[in-house]
């Protein structure tokens, strides 16, 4: 790497690990907040959810388009502020319909930055294969980043308040922002504002064909719809389902539920140090089956295992190789996407993700209200079966289709 490849890399690595510090941080807290404080029920805790994926949907191709049209660095800048926001109002609002709407401005926030960032990347380093590496290595180190995070919320929540840990963590996620802001280059981007709506179109437009017509890439979009269905069952409920168990009485639940949080991360950084460079190119097929394998035991277990010890590893291990599937993705869907259209390509993807975790969020959080939180997760694993058969089908592509920058069809 020469010295701007290098700065970049660091640049790329170091604001990764501060999104997953405060990400980790705010979570928890605020799952503990909605569950314990304000007594959300399931399918309210599974609308928050949907709202959240309900933005997503709506609004992360028109922005994906917008970071190819414009700028990447911004976008992501705007990322942060708009997400660190809503993380800081997710602290003091009580009432639902303004819960509901932090989730929605989180959400739009988070499509700023879903893809533009690793534009960003690939074009100012001028390589995917060297770009693969960093996202892998960033992985990896987010995960231990996450643990800091973890640990530090649960502490601060400890000693002040939920309420103030979840502010400050939000104030720090909008300070980094700023810093962006001064610090992120952008030198091998191309502007291109004076096209107007006729260009934000033709991107559109263009984009989504890449989708349809590569292989590669339809076969990646069916893998996450299907997944996404399955994974918000356990994201929204999975602390349900171990507080139905029943905690013991003599341990806090913030403390314990920011210890199982820290042991998947832990994992999940075992998993991916043990993956090193083989999720580049072709290498994502294998392990991305392995996520879905894994998580259909883990979640099978959470749902009809009846004590808590078993029912809690198999949450930990679930969220341990469902930390794999991102990097994956996005490796995965930048083999594929153009240079031109690598933004919008990541939101098409994006798109379909949440479109799952939408329909999941509504399907499964009204199958827990009706019957269980296990019938509810049985149905998530039998999904994560489906996606695994999707994805085997990007087994038979030739080499030659992965870690170019042509859409191949």
């Amino acid at each position: 790497m020469n010295s701007h490849q290098q700065a970049v890399s660091r640049l790329f690595v170091r604001t990764g690990l501060v999104r997953r510090f405060c990400q980790r941080a705010h979570w928890p807290l605020l799952l503990v907040r909605l569950i314990t404080e304000l007594e959300l029920d399931p399918l309210e805790l599974m609308l928050l959810g949907t709202a959240m994926e309900v933005t997503i949907l709506t609004t992360e191709i028109p922005t994906g388009v917008v970071a190819d049209l414009y700028s990447r660095k911004w976008s992501v800048v705007v990322s942060f502020l708009v997400m660190g926001v809503s993380m800081l109002f997710s602290g003091v609002v009580v009432a639902f319909v303004a819960l509901f709407l932090m989730q929605m401005l989180f959400g739009f926030g988070y499509t700023f930055e879903s893809g533009a960032e690793t534009a960003w990347l690939t074009d100012e380093l001028g390589d995917e294969t060297m770009a693969g590496e960093v996202i892998l290595k960033r992985a990896s180190r987010q995960l231990l980043a996450g643990v800091v995070g973890m640990i530090a919320g649960v502490a601060l929540a400890a000693v002040t308040s939920l309420s103030f840990a979840i502010v400050v963590v939000g104030a720090l996620y909008m300070a980094w922002g700023l810093y962006l802001a001064a610090k992120m280059p952008e030198t091998n981007f191309e502007a291109r504002p004076g096209e107007g709506w006729a260009g934000f179109r033709d991107m559109l437009t263009s984009g989504g064909a890449e989708v349809r017509r590569t292989p590669g890439l339809r076969i990646l979009a069916v893998s996450v719809l299907v997944y996404g269905i399955g994974r918000e069952v356990l994201d929204r409920l999975g602390i349900q389902r171990l507080i139905d168990l029943g905690f013991p009485d003599d341990v806090d639940e913030i403390v314990l539920v920011g210890g199982l949080m820290v042991v998947d991360a832990l994992l999940g950084a075992f998993i991916l140090y043990r993956l090193g460079n083989r999720g580049v190119g072709s290498g994502v097929v294998r392990p991305f089956m392995m996520v879905f394998a894994i998580s259909t035991v883990a979640v099978i277990t959470l749902a009809h295992v009846e004590i808590l010890a078993v029912a809690a590893l198999g949450l930990i291990v679930h969220g341990g190789f469902s930390a794999l599937a991102g990097p994956l993705q996005t490796n995965w869907a930048n083999s594929f996407a153009s240079s031109t259209n690598r933004a919008t390509v990541h939101s098409f993807v994006g798109q379909s993700e949440a479109f799952g975790e939408i329909a999941g969020g509504v399907l499964l959080g009204v199958v827990a209200q009706l019957t269980s939180i296990p019938i509810a997760m049985t149905v998530a694993g039998v999904l994560f079966v489906l996606s695994l058969l999707a994805s085997s089908r990007a087994r038979v592509l030739p080499e030659t289709a992965w870690n170019t920058s042509a859409p191949v069809g």
